[in-house]
């Protein structure tokens, strides 16, 4: 439907591309920015699901993400780029840790920013991840202008800015910044 040729579908049966798309997913922006390069990647996509819930967060819709999406696949990516699992997952939870939502490509392009957790059950709410906590989300859309970023959203599904739907299950396509300059990272 793009008239694109992809590097990956669901017929794909080259587990290397698999897992070098892994391993850029879940790299830092910059690095994967490279990884992209070397791919010769126009565009990037993500799909993700999730229901908008009764409430704000000063003023702000919130949101809880896990509904069959790439959200909710994060610990496949892993296991597919072979990573270190704990690094990128809360213990015992399909729940992604503050590394790989700041820290990945991944992480950043989905447009959620956690706010807080909480427990159905006992009502509680928690700063940091707890089991038996579910992340509660605000909208927060990195990539959206024309700045020096690896990448620039370009499209949305419609149900992205329909305030009238509940549940939602949302295409993001990113265009891959040619012009993007490189951040030197100091970390060893």
């Amino acid at each position: 439907m793009g008239d694109r040729a992809s590097l990956a579908d669901n017929s794909t049966t080259n587990t290397r591309i698999i897992e070098n798309i892994a391993k850029m997913f879940l790299s830092s922006p910059n690095d994967a920015w490279k990884m992209l390069q070397e791919m010769q990647a126009d565009y990037v996509v993500v799909y993700v699901a999730g229901q908008r819930i009764d409430g704000n967060w000063d003023g702000n819709p919130i949101f809880v993400l896990n509904g069959g999406g790439d959200e909710s696949k994060i610990s496949w990516f892993m296991r597919i780029g072979d990573v270190d699992l704990s690094k990128y997952l809360e213990s015992g939870s399909g729940t992604g840790t503050s590394y790989f939502w700041n820290e990945t490509l991944l992480g950043q392009m989905m447009p959620y920013n956690i706010i807080t957790y909480y427990n159905e059950e006992t009502k509680q709410t928690s700063e940091i991840f707890q089991n038996g906590f579910t992340a509660i989300s605000v909208l927060e859309i990195n990539y959206d202008d024309e700045g020096n970023y690896p990448l620039k959203l370009v499209h949305t599904s419609p149900s992205f800015t329909n305030e009238n739907i509940e549940r939602f299950n949302t295409v993001f396509v990113y265009e891959v910044n040619k012009n993007y300059v490189s951040i030197i990272d100091p970390r060893p």
